[in-house]
Parts: C-alpha cells; sequence; structure tokens
C-alpha cells in the first residue's frame, strides 16, 4: 500500500515539476549506470559481444568460423560490393525521392523514401555479413527502429484524426533507436570502455533538454502537447550523438574510429532533427529548401551510422 502510495506520489511530482523531475531522473540515471559500469559491466559487454560474434558467424554461414582465410575474405569482399550497391541505389532513390517530394507528396516520392529508407537497413545488414559483431547488430536493430519511426510519422499525414498518437509513435520508436545506439556504442568500444564517457554525455543532454523547454519562444516554436517527449527526445539525441564521441576519446581513438564515425552521424542526426522541428512546431519552415536539407541530413546519418560497421 505504502509503495503505491509513494508511485502516486512520485507520478504526480512528474506531471506537477516537468523540468525539475526531468533533471533529477537523469542524474538518478547517471549513478545508476555509473555503478553498474564500475561493476564489471564494460567487461561483460566484451564477453557478451565475443560469444554474439561468434554466433552470429555461424548463422551467417556454417562453414564461417571454422574457414580459411582466403574464404572469410570472399566473404568479406562480397558483403562489402553489396554495401557499395546498396549505398549507390540509396543515394540515387534519395535524389527520385527529393525531386519529386519538393513537387509534391504522392505515391512516387513516397515510393522512393521506402526505397531509401530500406537501403540504409541493408547497408548496414551487408557490414554485419561481412564484419560480424555485437555492435554491428545493434547498430541495425537501432536503423530499423528509424525506418518504424519513418513510417508513423508518414501516417499521420494520412490518419490526421490519430496525428497525436501517430507522432508519439514516431518519437518513441526513434527513441528505442537511439537506446540501441547506446548499447552499440558499449559494445563497441569494450572491453576498454570507460564510464567517464557518461559524464560529460549526460552534462550534454541536460543542457539541451533544459534548451528545448525553455527555449520554445526563443526557436519561436510552439512544442504544445509535445513539449515533454520533445524534451526527452531532444536530451536523448544530444546524448547519444556526443557519448559515441567521448567514448571514442577516453576508450582509445585509434581503436575507436568506428564510434568517431557515428558521431559524424549522430551530429547530421541532430542538424536533421532541428530542421524538422522548425517544420513540426515552427511556421513557415515547410519550404522546398527545408525539406531537401532535412531529408538529406537524416538520411546521411542514417548511412554514415550503418558505415560505422565498416570501421569496425
Amino acid at each position: 500500500m505504502a509503495a503505491t502510495t509513494r508511485g502516486i506520489l512520485f507520478s504526480h511530482f512528474l506531471l506537477q515539476r516537468p523540468a525539475q523531475s526531468t533533471l533529477k531522473l537523469i542524474i538518478f540515471i547517471y549513478y545508476t549506470l555509473l555503478i553498474l559500469l564500475k561493476s564489471n559491466l564494460s567487461q561483460g559487454a566484451y564477453l557478451f559481444n565475443e560469444f554474439f560474434t561468434k554466433s552470429m558467424e555461424k548463422t551467417i554461414n556454417i562453414c564461417y568460423y571454422k574457414s580459411n582465410k582466403k574464404q572469410r575474405r570472399i566473404i568479406m569482399d562480397t558483403s562489402l560490393i553489396l554495401y557499395t550497391c546498396t549505398l549507390l541505389v540509396g543515394f540515387l532513390s534519395l535524389g527520385a525521392f527529393l525531386f519529386f517530394r519538393v513537387k509534391k507528396t504522392d505515391v512516387k516520392s513516397l515510393m522512393f523514401k521506402a526505397i531509401t529508407s530500406v537501403m540504409f537497413i541493408l547497408t548496414g545488414v551487408f557490414l554485419t555479413i561481412g564484419k560480424p559483431s555485437l555492435y554491428a547488430g545493434l547498430i541495425v536493430a537501432g536503423l530499423t527502429c528509424g525506418i518504424l519511426g519513418d513510417i508513423w510519422l508518414d501516417m499521420k499525414f494520412m490518419y490526421r484524426q490519430d496525428e497525436k498518437f501517430l507522432t508519439n509513435a514516431g518519437f518513441i520508436s526513434f527513441a528505442f533507436g537511439h537506446f540501441f545506439y547506446t548499447a552499440a556504442i558499449i559494445a563497441g568500444a569494450a572491453p576498454s570502455f570507460k564510464a567517464i564517457s557518461l559524464l560529460p554525455s549526460l552534462a550534454v543532454a541536460v543542457l539541451a533538454a533544459l534548451a528545448v523547454y525553455f527555449g520554445e519562444k526563443l526557436m519561436k516554436l510552439n512544442y504544445g502537447s509535445y513539449k515533454m517527449i520533445s524534451t526527452l527526445y531532444g536530451g536523448l539525441l544530444f546524448f547519444v550523438t556526443v557519448f559515441g564521441l567521448f567514448s571514442c576519446i577516453f576508450s582509445g581513438f585509434s581503436e575507436n574510429i568506428h564510434l568517431f564515425v557515428f558521431f559524424i552521424g549522430g551530429v547530421l542526426f541532430v542538424i536533421s532533427d532541428l530542421i524538422l522541428s522548425g517544420t513540426y512546431f515552427g511556421k513557415g519552415k515547410n519550404r522546398p529548401v527545408d525539406i531537401v536539407t532535412n531529408h538529406i541530413s537524416y538520411y546521411l546519418a542514417q548511412f554514415v551510422i550503418a558505415s560505422s560497421i565498416l570501421f569496425m
């Protein structure tokens, strides 16, 4: 009974003081993660990565793990050829999508957008075949959440009566993608992952969340009922982006180039979402230039994040 009462009071506090509660929740999560990471989570991530890699090798090709270097080279070269082809098709379909989308949203533009989205997942899948690892698997999971988020957000234009539900579903799908990316960064930096990289990352996340929450008027935006979820998502997006950079720096730059490549993709993701926030919550920011820059930065972000597997 007492636990239920505390839960009700905590929920009431979250609703009444969203800014303060968000800050306290982030601090609580930070200390929880710090304790977990100091209790040898890095080594655990490394061991699980090794197990996952060997399991994936056997799943991709039964003879892969037992094959000689020449056979492995053939598998890797084939995956690189397929990766290059999907990358090329992705850029061509992106160009076609933008050509039709600037004119109007029709079946052609949606078709080419779908092709482009499938291509950034396939780039990750083909690279994973050639370089299987836990990092690669988690990146592909994050990319998949991205295409699901795209679907939810596009559906809101067709089902106006469910706009709020579909927009929130899009936010949540992308948020899950960022959780997968966070796990990928930890796995990708193991066994040299340093928990200290969480500190500056969370500091940036808190500042970003506060900027989103209190900077609404300054940025000439109107979040309406999406203010809280936009605040949380903004903090998470900035956290994941800089977490890739700080993990790369603290865990050894030369050994973690893939995390720096991920960081570049994260920066492009931030640029895309900043433009998109103006389109969704601002006025007069749905011009052709906004549409083009938003989609170019978004798809480049996903392709770069997928390509980070190549540098593992």
